[in-house]
């Protein structure tokens, strides 16, 4: 395709079912600091890549 001006993916949903293991973990992988960081949310970004982990159902509060 020419002409796009497509990045690749951006942003990436995890759900996850330990919200304070996650965190320390893409925290250890990503190696930089929660951007944003609440009792059912934890979100990352890294080099343009956003990154976020969710507890129970993203977008819903478990």
């Amino acid at each position: 395709m020419t002409g796009s001006s497509t990045q690749g993916i951006r942003t990436v949903l995890h759900p996850v079912s330990d919200l304070a293991k996650a965190k320390a973990v893409y925290a250890a992988l990503l190696g930089v600091p929660p951007q944003t960081d609440s009792s059912y949310y934890v979100g990352f970004d890294a080099g343009g890549q956003h990154d976020r982990a969710g507890a129970g159902r993203l977008g819903r509060r478990a």
